[in-house]
Order: C-alpha cells, then sequence, then structure tokens
C-alpha cells in the first residue's frame, strides 16, 4: 500500500475506505463508517469475483450484525444475482435470502445465470426451470444435468469444477492430481480446457492449462507445467496477474516485456503488490487505469499527472463522474485539470 499511501480527497473517503478493508488481509471494518449501503454491495460483489477463494470472508461481511438492513440485503441481492450468482447462492444457504426474494429476481433476469444452481434451492419449479436449461448460459454441462445427477451438480456449486477433474486440480493447486493426469500418453502440457460454466471468477471461453493455474495462483502446478513444456505468453501473463501471485508473475517476467502493458491489469484486479512491483522495475502509467473501480489507482495516475482528459468510449473520467451525480469528485477532477468543455458524440457535457 506504501505506492498508494498518497492524498485521498473526501469524496473518495468511503469507497477507499472499502476497498482497502476488503482487498487487505489484517484491516477489520469499522461498520459504523459505511453510509453507502448500494456502494458497499457493488464492492462486495466484485471483491468475490476478483478473489473467488476468498469468498468466505464476504460472507462474513454480510453476515455481520451491523449489515442486518434491508436496503443493503436488497442492494446485494440485486448485485449478486447478476454478477456473482456464487455469492447469493451461498449467502441463501446462511439464510441472508429468504427464497420468494431469491426467486422474484431470478424471474426479472434475462437470462438463465441462476439456472446452475436452481435444482437445489427450488427443485419444485419445474417449467421455470425448463426455460432457463433451454439457455447457452448451461449449454457445454446441459446432458450431464438433465440426468438429474444431484451429486454432480453439488461438486460444480461448490467447487467450480467437477471433483478430481483437471480444472479442479489446477485451481486448488493439486500437482500431485496434475501429476497422475500427465501420466496419461495422451497428455499434451500444451492443452486447453474449457473453462466451467460453474466457476464464478471471470471466465474466458477457454484457457491453456498453465493460463488456468496461473489465474487461480497455483504455483506448484504453474512450475509442474512450465517444465513439462507449458508456453509462457500475454495471456499467461495477464491471468497470473489476475490470480495475484508475485512469484508466477515474475517468472512470466522473464519471458514477457514490456512489465508496463501489464500495469492496466494489476490496477483492474486490485493487486496493489504486483502494480508497485511493475512500477518499481519500469516507472509508468497507463490512462486507462483512470477507468478501473480501483480509487486508489485511479487518484495515484491523477496525482501523478497522467493525462485526466484521457476517453474510454468517448468519455472522460469527467463524464463518468457527472453520470454518477458524485458533485465533490467532479470538483475535484476540474481542480486538477479537467476539461469541462469535453465532447462527448458532439455534445458539451457542462453549459458553465
Amino acid at each position: 500500500m506504501d505506492l498508494f499511501d498518497i492524498f485521498v480527497p473526501t469524496c473518495c473517503n468511503e469507497q477507499v475506505y472499502i476497498q482497502d478493508c476488503l482487498y487487505s488481509d489484517d484491516m477489520a471494518i469499522d461498520f459504523s463508517l459505511i453510509q453507502d449501503f448500494s456502494l458497499f454491495a457493488l464492492e462486495i460483489v466484485r471483491f468475490v469475483r476478483l478473489r473467488p477463494l476468498s469468498y468466505r470472508k464476504a460472507i462474513d461481511i454480510c453476515l455481520n450484525p451491523h449489515m442486518n438492513n434491508p436496503h443493503f440485503r436488497k442492494e446485494l441481492l440485486k448485485e449478486a444475482i447478476y454478477k456473482g450468482p456464487f455469492l447469493a447462492y451461498q449467502l441463501y444457504k446462511e439464510n441472508l435470502f429468504d427464497i420468494d426474494s431469491l426467486i422474484k429476481m431470478v424471474k426479472l433476469s434475462s437470462h438463465g445465470i441462476c439456472a446452475w444452481y436452481f435444482h437445489e434451492i427450488y427443485p419444485d419449479f419445474p417449467n421455470f426451470e425448463d426455460q432457463l436449461y433451454i439457455q447457452n448460459v448451461i449449454k457445454e454441462n446441459q446432458s450431464s444435468l438433465l440426468e438429474n445427477d444431484r451429486s454432480l451438480l453439488k461438486e460444480m456449486i461448490e467447487y467450480g469444477f467437477p471433483l478430481n477433474s483437471i480444472g479442479f486440480c489446477l485451481k486448488y493447486d493439486d500437482s500431485v492430481l496434475l501429476q497422475r493426469f500427465a501420466r496419461d500418453p495422451v497428455f499434451d502440457s500444451s492443452q486447453t480446457i474449457k473453462w466451467s460454466v460453474f466457476e464464478w471468477s471471470f471466465r474466458p471461453s477457454e484457457q491453456t492449462l498453465i493460463a488456468v493455474s496461473a489465474h487461480f495462483g497455483a504455483i506448484s502446478c504453474f512450475k509442474y507445467l512450465l517444465i513439462n513444456g507449458g508456453i509462457i505468453n500475454e495471456k499467461v501473463m495477464n491471468d497470473a496477474i489476475y490470480g495475484g501471485h508475485l512469484d508466477i508473475v515474475r517468472i512470466c517476467s522473464q519471458t514477457i516485456r514490456p512489465l508496463s502493458k501489464f500495469i492496466s491489469s494489476a490496477s483492474q484486479y486490485f493487486r496493489h503488490q504486483i502494480f508497485a512491483w511493475i512500477q518499481n522495475d519500469e516507472k509508468t502509467l497507463d490512462e486507462t487505469c483512470l477507468f478501473h473501480s480501483n480509487i486508489r489507482s485511479v487518484l495515484y495516475h491523477i496525482q501523478n499527472k497522467v493525462n485526466i482528459n484521457a476517453r474510454k468510449n468517448h468519455q472522460t473520467l469527467l463524464h463518468l463522474a457527472a453520470i454518477s451525480d458524485n458533485i465533490d469528485f467532479i470538483n475535484y477532477l476540474i481542480e486538477n485539470g479537467a476539461d469541462t468543455k469535453a465532447l462527448v458524440f458532439g455534445f458539451f457535457l457542462f453549459n458553465n
């Protein structure tokens, strides 16, 4: 955090505090400081997507008596249903959500994002369930699940991959199990596997084995695959940053350069240690970091004089702040050089 030990304007205090508490291993939350429950719900769901193996921390926070707030629970369910269905399911098991609230939100969904755990939470709703199964969300595992295999469903809900599968051993860094797979004559260390539709972190369509191990910070499996022909490329490096294992990132850096192109990933995935390591190796800033939700990274870039008027999808950071109606942050951006005459699709954002 030393690199990001910077001035935090009042308008960013609460969001920075929430993010610091979530992504720090030793910083407890003072719940009396939480005022914006919608923001808190959004940050918790984002945290689980970025740190899927730390979901228990998020659940414990949500179950804290201080968070027994109807507005917080409503916002949390709304965010989790669409962006973190695994979290919604786990919180249902902990009795944070009642079944009626959960089903109501599922019905409002335009796609079957919750179908993969629907059997267990509401088995007596066959017509709606059939509609969900039509969706592409679970197409890859449709045949197994429609055979009423509850044990498979429970395994994949709990672990993301079936027990004793190659995906399972890579996620949980079981190098002994990986070596058993490697004894198969047809095993290829450079092969790809399809991403499980039940995996609750960011989900690419298909990954090499070494990329999956990097994604989950599985250092033992990563090293085994590397010495047995696994290939490191920029995709693997990006996955390594997501996984957050600095040793894996260092290994990848021996092959992949320059590191400056990955500063944005370190910011996006809240990997502050890796961000600082890259900065120490190659002093660099990246305008795209302004558009991440990592507020410390945003402030770091602003205070180090990155181009504050950079654009993403035709919008500047000031445009986004105006849309969110955060007057204090708008004033902070203007004080630091944001262009109030910047155009969006040919129109001025501000009249004066």
